[in-house]
């Protein structure tokens, strides 16, 4: 669901010419890390072992919409 917002958030930075796709912290976090992270997970590669507070399913539907929108803004 953060990285939902995060993504949101991106997308409106953009209007402004502000580029939080690409945005890293000083410790390396940043909405591509997350997604590269959790792509695994979205492709059915690992199982999700963390604390989950949402039906599992319907949050990894939502991560795919998530990849789908991050494919569309890929400039890597």
């Amino acid at each position: 669901m953060n990285l939902r917002g995060f993504i949101h958030l991106a997308n409106m930075a953009q209007t402004v010419d502000v580029d939080l796709w690409n945005y890293e912290t000083a410790d390396g976090r940043g909405i591509r890390k997350a997604l590269d992270f959790l792509l695994p997970y979205a492709q059915g590669q690992k199982k999700w072992e963390h604390q989950q507070i949402t039906n599992l399913e319907t949050a990894l539907e939502g991560l795919k919409l998530n990849y789908l929108v991050g494919a569309v803004k890929d400039r890597r």
